[in-house]
Parts: structure tokens; sequence; C-alpha cells
């Protein structure tokens, strides 16, 4: 279930984040250990997280996903290896609130790009995922805010 769509302003917003590969079925994997080390590091250096974790898909290739999983966060922090500090990039998104399991968020998906290209809207190619309730919550409850960046 998915909520109508709406396209809102955003400002550049912070974060601290990784950016990696996986296929689709390590993702839950890679996601974990991801969040967990990036939460972990953000304590350790006092900063602090303002928004829901998210992951940005850079392409929807599902044996080699382009990843940016991530936190935003108030300001920015010193950085190690695999821990950058990265921008949710201001601009004009369309957004949808999703309900449910994360495998049946495919029909968000279609319904999400019929509104863009009905509004004649262009997105950029990527597609963020914003994780409003953890992996503890049934998958029915589980909420996920999808925003699609616009081009200019």
């Amino acid at each position: 279930m998915y909520t109508d769509f709406e396209v809102i302003e955003r400002t550049d917003v912070k974060t601290m984040c990784i950016r990696t590969h996986s296929p689709v079925e390590n993702l839950k994997n890679i996601l974990g250990a991801s969040y967990g080390a990036i939460a972990q590091h953000i304590m350790a250096h006092g900063g602090q997280i303002i928004d829901a974790p998210y992951v940005a898909y850079f392409n929807l290739d599902m044996s080699n996903l382009d990843l940016e999983i991530g936190f935003p966060v108030a300001a920015p922090l010193p950085t190690t290896n695999d821990i950058a500090n990265g921008t949710l990039p201001g601009g004009k998104y369309v957004c949808s609130l999703y309900t449910g399991p994360y495998e049946e968020m495919v029909e968000a998906y279609d319904a999400i790009n019929k509104f863009m290209e009905e509004k004649q809207l262009q997105p950029t190619g990527t597609a963020y995922e914003f994780y409003l309730n953890g992996p503890e919550t049934p998958p029915a409850e589980l909420q996920t805010r999808i925003e699609f960046p616009l081009t200019k």
C-alpha cells in the first residue's frame, strides 16, 4: 500500500554513508552491517542523526546494485576508509509513503514511475528509500518513504 504522490522541495542534507555494490540477495546483510558501523561511528564522534536511515539506489541491476547506505546527520564528521561524508542533494523530489513488505515494493515503484510519466516529471535516475521503522517491525507494518529526485 502506498500514499498519493507529492512533489516536495528539499534542501541539501549532510550524511554519513558507505558506498558499495551488492546483489539484491545480500542486501539485508549489507544493510544491517553498514547501518551498525555508521551508527557506531556517528555516536563515537558525538554526531547527531537527524532523519531515518536511507539507501540511495544509483542503478536497479539486481545482480550488482550500486548503493549508498547512510544516515542524515546534523554536521559532517571525521571519516574512515569505508565511512564518508555525503549529501542528500537539495531540489524537487517525488515522494510516497509505502507500507508493507520490502519484497512487494515494486508496485509502489511502478505507480511512482507512471505518475512521473503522466506529469512529465524527469527523475535523475537515483531512487532513495528512507526506512521509518526497523527490522523488528512485522513485514505488513514496515514503512518506507520512497523519494525520486527530479532534474531541473
